[in-house]
């Protein structure tokens, strides 16, 4: 039986430390059915808001989620 977890993958170095967690956690060898979602600024540029309703409708479906980093709109003000 596969456990399903969303994994939210984040933006920056999100989609990285995302991929990473993924990794180790498939080397425990414990199986998992993997609801991959996008959320962040990226997103929000494209969809208008940083966490769309298909994140919120993965998790209420998986009950268990994991998140990458996410840059907020202040982050980001800071950056450029």
């Amino acid at each position: 039986m596969a456990y399903p977890v969303t994994l939210i993958r984040g933006d920056g170095i999100g989609p990285e430390v995302a991929a990473a967690t993924q990794i180790a956690i498939d080397a425990t060898g414990v199986a998992i059915d993997w609801h991959v979602v996008d959320a962040g600024i990226d997103v929000m540029d494209a969809e208008g808001t940083p966490l769309p309703a298909s994140v919120l409708d993965s998790i209420r479906q998986t009950r268990t989620a994991i998140k990458g980093p996410i840059t907020t709109r202040w982050a980001r003000a800071f950056a450029l």
